[in-house]
């Protein structure tokens, strides 16, 4: 957008006339968005909720792996070396 050029509305969510599937599944992409999600004890039952939900297991892969820090396995390699 330019500067000076008035705000547009946009595309956005709207969560009162959306479907409780539709809302649900947006809760569930911020949740497999997290990062580090895939390390949560929870994310299998995630997963399925997802595409339970009409999400598609593509999707749910890229927001996994392109979320994934591996800060817990930079920790513990960090004290490995400093043992």
């Amino acid at each position: 957008m330019e500067s000076g050029e008035p705000n547009k509305p946009t595309a956005g969510v709207s969560f009162k006339d959306d479907d409780p599937s539709a809302v649900r599944l947006l809760e569930l992409e911020r949740t497999l968005g997290a990062k580090d999600a895939i390390m949560e004890p929870g994310v299998m039952e995630s997963l399925r909720q997802y595409v339970h939900n009409g999400g598609k297991p593509a999707a749910a892969i890229e927001l996994l792996s392109e979320n994934y820090r591996g800060y817990a396995q930079m920790s513990s390699l960090v004290c490995q070396w400093l043992d």
